[in-house]
């Protein structure tokens, strides 16, 4: 499904663990009650609805440089990036297909999007740096944590109490293993996925930095098993990005555990 950003084969009380990301004008009732359920083999589904994000994804940062080290990599940057913009206007069609050769290679020539578009050199310069500039792109590089030294990803729901809600959002939001974090409509008020460097590392999480945190009354924990898919890329067996063709999707969602 081009709506499935992240799927994992876990541990826990589900056997997968799907982020979707529905694209405008899809029915949801339709999705989650006709759809996901008509698909082999599910044989029940829980949902969540994010509400809030504080933390998403694309965020995530690693911090493993040391501090002269990060300020060196800082001084390569052509600029500091331009902050998120809150609205953007429709693409032209020259721009959306820009945006999806780009999506696939982030490194593309503004020669090859001419070539592959059928604009002239300097269309196709212009189409790519105004999607620069006015934030439709933001380029990142997507590691698979596993290969940094980041096994293990957990994934939480967490029961808390509503006045404590913002509290626990804002801590695991800054939290440095964290890569989502969301309030959501569903069975937990809270959801929280984690990086971790192997068992000791997590049950410390769980123990010192969730359980310092007030108004968690309880939680749900599964890990993956196996990454299929992360950010729209989808995975092999040894962690090996495996690009392709893939739709450009916008950035609210929801989970889905079948």
């Amino acid at each position: 499904m081009p709506q499935a950003q992240s799927l994992f084969v876990t541990t826990g009380d589900a056997d997968l663990y799907c982020t979707l990301y529905p694209l405008p004008g899809t029915d949801m009732r339709r999705l989650l009650t006709e759809t996901l359920p008509a698909t082999p083999g599910i044989a029940s589904l829980q949902s969540h609805l994010v509400l809030n994000a504080p933390r998403q994804a694309v965020a995530w940062r690693l911090h493993r440089l040391p501090a002269e080290q990060a300020a060196a990599l800082r001084q390569q940057a052509d600029a500091t990036p331009s902050p998120m913009p809150t609205a953007l206007g429709p693409l032209t069609e020259a721009e959306f297909a820009t945006l999806r050769l780009l999506f696939d290679d982030g490194r593309i020539s503004a020669a090859q999007v001419a070539r592959d578009l059928g604009l002239s050199r300097s269309t196709a310069y212009r189409t790519i740096q105004s999607l620069l500039e006015t934030g439709a792109v933001r380029p990142r590089v997507e590691i698979e944590p596993a290969v940094l030294g980041f096994p293990i990803t957990a994934l939480f729901t967490l029961d808390v109490r509503p006045r404590d809600v913002p509290g626990v959002l804002a801590a695991l939001g800054e939290h440095p293993h964290g890569r989502f974090t969301a309030m959501t409509a569903g069975p937990a008020s809270v959801l929280h996925h984690g990086v971790f460097t192997g068992e000791d590392h997590l049950s410390r999480f769980v123990t010192e930095d969730l359980g310092a945190l007030p108004g968690i009354n309880g939680l749900n924990m599964s890990t993956t098993l196996a990454v299929l898919r992360r950010q729209w890329i989808d995975r092999d067996e040894d962690h090996v990005l495996a690009p392709g063709p893939r739709d450009i999707l916008p950035a609210h969602g929801m989970a889905a555990r079948p």
